[in-house]
């Protein structure tokens, strides 16, 4: 039986070898430096090429960051795959990302690529209990921030409306625990604020639209 690791890479999906997974760990904490103890299947390319220390620091920070959809075939986490989770976005919008609650309600995040405009849903099919939407750019639109480094990942897209905040967030610390925590963050001015965590059936395609989106400045999670 052949096992397929399927990593993010670029905005391109790319099917691994689960063989070529120790050299994959290995360039990862060692800067590329080959192993012994893994071969490389003859008919691939070689993994990493001969490029400046810079650049080799550039791809095992990037491949780390790529690392945490590989969790997914040990959790929950499934990066740029359509099909593992409910959600409420409609046929010609593209998943950002989408989630299952404790209560089997569904958090999602919704890309109309021809209108360009970004949907954020919250609930059951029937009825959505929440929904909002703007076009990306606007003013009142979503923005976003990003903190990474090593072993750390902060994200999150949010959005204002009525007087509250909903930021839809992915947090990994690995000294906390080994797969990344996500859910949506509800606050209000002078109501304090309640988190609503997914529980499974994790979508996040997050990576691939925040760059587009402005920047809240006033985050300490600074800008991606």
């Amino acid at each position: 039986m052949i096992v397929v690791l399927i990593i993010w890479m670029d905005d391109k999906t790319q099917a691994i070898p689960a063989g070529y997974f120790g050299r994959l760990v290995g360039l990862l904490w060692d800067g590329g430096a080959s192993s012994s103890t893994h071969t490389q299947p003859t008919n691939m390319p070689p993994l990493e090429p001969r490029c400046q220390q810079k650049q080799r620091d550039e791809w095992r920070m990037r491949l780390e960051r790529n690392l945490l959809c590989v969790m997914a075939l040990f959790g929950n986490v499934v990066c740029g795959l359509a099909l593992a989770a409910p959600s409420l976005c409609a046929p010609t919008q593209a998943v950002i990302f989408s989630c299952a609650t404790s209560r089997s309600k569904t958090i999602a995040l919704c890309m109309d690529e021809r209108h360009k405009q970004i949907t954020y849903r919250y609930g059951k099919p029937s009825p959505v209990e929440m929904s909002y939407s703007a076009r990306l750019g606007s003013e009142d639109g979503f923005y976003a921030n990003h903190y990474f480094r090593p072993g750390v990942d902060y994200m999150r897209i949010a959005f204002a409306t009525a007087g509250y905040e909903y930021s839809v967030f992915r947090n990994y610390d690995a000294t906390e625990a080994s797969t990344p925590k996500y859910g949506v963050v509800v606050s209000g001015s002078g109501n304090g604020e309640a988190q609503i965590e997914c529980r499974s059936q994790v979508i996040d395609n997050m990576e691939k639209i925040i760059k587009d989106l402005k920047c809240d400045k006033s985050s300490a999670l600074g800008c991606p």
